[in-house]
């Protein structure tokens, strides 16, 4: 008896090991709990967009992802306040509902639930994944701080997707961005309702002539003066050749 069957071959790939400290403010009701995390994920660069034969391509790529990801952690992430948009105490001591801004100079991340790690880690996969444009993939992401009792939280799969099954009111409907912040290749971690008389929240500003210096600090190579950085008003600062 002749049988067939259809082997699927695993695509081969080469992953490197991205790692992250930073710290976030978690507030579950009215209690600030300040945690120390720590962000471990397997990355690759998808050669399926890029010419695999250009190596320059490929480098100047993975580098300009590379930074882009550093500013976010840095200058982003890092020392965020983060709690559930059903948290009415904390969206009241934190956030301006009115002039949609916030009332600390500490970054805002709103969530969907409660901002537990089995929670962020998926928030987390899809955002660092809409920074890397389909270009610089996280696979997995593994998330853990040192209130966890050394307990981690491990996704794989496709976080958008799973996103989408969790259930949610219409906090992130009518808001000035047709995605929500987890979905979009900027530095925002926060949606606000549209207010007819505010045509851009505080999020969405341009960025402050000092952030900005510190911006380009990371996105400019050191190794050739090649490239220059090009201001624009968006988070992300673009790279061109001086012959372009």
């Amino acid at each position: 008896m002749n049988s067939q069957f259809e082997i699927e071959e695993e695509e081969d790939k080469i992953f490197l090991q991205y790692e992250k400290n930073f710290t976030l403010l978690k507030i579950y009701k009215n209690s600030i709990l300040p945690c120390n995390m720590h962000l471990t994920s397997d990355i690759y660069l998808n050669l399926d967009i890029l010419d695999i034969n250009d190596h320059e391509q490929i480098n100047n790529n993975f580098d300009y992802y590379l930074n882009k990801l550093s500013v976010f952690f840095e200058y982003t992430l890092n020392n965020t306040v983060v709690f559930d948009k059903n948290n009415n105490w904390a969206i009241n001591s934190f956030i301006d509902l009115k002039k949609n801004e916030k009332l600390i100079e500490n970054n805002i991340m709103l969530t969907i639930n409660e901002p537990t790690n089995d929670h962020l880690v998926i928030l987390l996969h899809c955002k660092l994944n809409s920074l890397g444009e389909n270009i610089l993939e996280f696979y997995s992401l593994t998330l853990s701080d040192d209130k966890s009792r050394d307990v981690s939280f491990t996704f794989v799969g496709d976080s958008r997707k799973l996103i989408q099954l969790i259930p949610e009111d219409d906090w992130f409907k009518n808001t000035y961005h047709e995605e929500p912040w987890w979905l979009r290749s900027d530095f925002s971690t926060i949606d606000l309702k549209k207010l007819d008389d505010i045509k851009t929240p505080y999020y969405v500003n341009s960025v402050e002539e000092n952030i900005l210096e510190k911006i380009e600090s990371v996105v400019r190579k050191n190794k050739n003066n090649e490239e220059k950085i090009i201001k624009i008003n968006k988070f992300v600062p673009k790279i061109i050749k001086k012959d372009d």
